[in-house]
């Protein structure tokens, strides 16, 4: 599932290798913030819901192991346990 997720993403590992993309082209002094947003459930599955039935359709997870997925996000949902989240990354030049 996690793999069909990243398909729909056309480079998802950038920020991995963003800082060493900016020191290569001779950047210096670069800073970095993370932020981090919180997703509700209904976000949550909208952005997942996909990815799961596209792995059960081509058969990297099984039809019993999508909805079991669907399930314990919503049993996490119904006892408030339930969290997610997004992180992004924004790199600049320090100013002088």
């Amino acid at each position: 599932m996690v793999y069909e997720h990243w398909l729909r993403f056309l480079n998802p590992f950038s920020g991995r290798f963003l800082l060493a993309a900016f020191r290569t082209a001779g950047l210096a002094d670069i800073v970095t913030e993370v932020f981090t947003f919180p997703l509700s459930f209904d976000v949550a599955e909208f952005l997942l819901g996909s990815s799961v039935e596209t792995a059960a359709s081509a058969g990297r997870i099984s039809p019993s192991e999508a909805r079991r997925w669907s399930v314990e996000l919503s049993v996490a949902k119904d006892y408030g346990i339930f969290f997610a989240h997004v992180a992004t990354c924004v790199a600049n030049r320090m100013q002088e």
